[in-house]
């Protein structure tokens, strides 16, 4: 079977990636590319796909009774301030979105001291986000106008604590969606400032997509990023293309059943069996152990339960 650089989650990376509640279950899968990070997160009800491309690009599927959600973009060494990059700007194009889907999609991320989760959303589709919350005010950016708001709910921090965080969300007004062009994610930085919204570290940048309750497809088909002087990692030529596992498919056939649990029993007792750990490992904490054969265990029943 062949094994692809894969990483659990690591604590200190982006959490809460949905405005949707998230579920006691969900998990996240991990992988890098030509320095690009990327991440899935699967849902508890129904079916998620992320194909990873070079340069920071990626396909997406879904078909879900809750959420799920993707992301490609880039994450700093070293947290620093945002003022110090100077520009913050992505290049991008949405194409292949089901309009009568539920989807949004834009710029995400992450800022640390204080944390905050931030959304800059250029399209959706049959559901503008963030749905009842009151709007805080205004900006004009790029060519259009944006409603700015900010939202409190319990998440996760960077660290991996569950408290609750404050989210950053600028969403084009209805009638100027794009599926491409360029974000500047910087000059959204300093309209969240003008409110009064404190701006503290730059921990990561890049291209989102959550979808909720629907089946549809997307693809990012641009995804340069542009941090002040700091270039964005170079294209490279693509050999493969890298398809994060599903969780639970510990043996690498494609799907998750009986002959997995087998095969991940086999491994805890420490027989000579071959699985993939990025898919074995469904809780994310970087270690294989009986806590993850009980979560699958608990998925393969939910998958019975949903398909009678």
């Amino acid at each position: 079977m062949k094994k692809v650089r894969f990483a659990a989650l690591a604590a200190a990376l982006m959490m809460g990636v949905s405005m949707l509640p998230l579920t006691a279950h969900a998990e996240r899968v991990t992988g890098e590319r030509d320095g690009y990070y990327f991440e899935r997160q699967t849902p508890e009800y129904g079916t998620s796909e992320m194909e990873a491309l070079e340069h920071g690009r990626f396909n997406c599927t879904w078909d879900v009774r809750d959420y799920c959600f993707f992301f490609g973009g880039w994450k700093t060494e070293t947290q620093r301030p945002v003022s110090s990059f100077g520009n913050i700007a992505i290049s991008f194009e949405f194409t292949d979105a089901d309009e009568n889907s539920g989807y949004f999609c834009g710029a995400y991320g992450f800022l640390a001291d204080p944390d905050v989760e931030y959304y800059i959303v250029e399209d959706w589709g049959v559901w503008k986000p963030p749905g009842t919350y009151e709007r805080e005010g205004m900006a004009n950016i790029d060519g259009a106008s944006y409603e700015l708001y900010k939202i409190e709910k319990q998440s996760e921090d960077i660290a991996g604590i569950s408290k609750k965080i404050t989210q950053y969300m600028s969403v084009r007004c209805p009638g100027s969606e794009r599926k491409g062009g360029t974000i500047s994610v910087g000059k959204h930085f300093k309209a969240w400032e003008k409110q009064g919204w404190e701006i503290g570290d730059l921990y990561s940048v890049g291209l989102f997509v959550d979808a909720h309750n629907s089946a549809g497809s997307m693809s990012v088909k641009k995804n340069n990023i542009y941090l002040g002087n700091i270039d964005p990692p170079e294209p490279t030529t693509p050999t493969h293309t890298t398809v994060l596992p599903e969780p639970g498919d510990v043996n690498g056939d494609g799907e998750y059943g009986v002959s997995d649990i087998i095969a991940l029993q086999k491994y805890l007792l420490g027989l000579d069996v071959e699985i993939d750990p990025a898919a074995a490992d469904l809780n994310g904490d970087g270690v294989i152990d009986v806590f993850d054969l009980g979560l699958l265990k608990r998925r393969l029943l939910l998958k019975r339960q949903s398909n009678s």
